[in-house]
């Protein structure tokens, strides 16, 4: 599967793992891109303002929760695992738009 795919897209998905899992998943995707492959995934902002309503309780996420990720810490995973990334926020979704071209 190495270098297989020309396009990788998760919405709403990778947002329910763990940190641990969710670093997994973003190192497969790195990993099944080929040259010139295009990542588009959507993770929430942590720092929007109906994601900050949601998290006001500060309670712990269990199982199925969604895990909310800031900007900065999403950008450095995704550089990390996947490759360099330009960040795309929707502030009327409170979602964040991660996209990669490998080159």
């Amino acid at each position: 599967m190495k270098g297989s795919f020309d396009w990788v897209f998760s919405y709403g998905v990778i947002q329910h793992f763990s940190t641990d899992d969710a670093k997994k998943a973003l190192r497969s995707i790195g990993h099944a891109m080929r040259p010139g492959a295009v990542a588009l995934i959507q993770m929430p902002n942590a720092r929007g303002l109906r994601n900050t309503y949601h998290r006001i309780g500060n309670r712990r996420p269990r199982e199925f929760d969604v895990r909310y990720w800031t900007l900065e810490d999403l950008a450095r995973e995704f550089d990390r695992f996947v490759g360099a990334t330009t960040i795309e926020v929707d502030n009327s979704l409170d979602s964040v738009f991660s996209r990669r071209t490998l080159t």
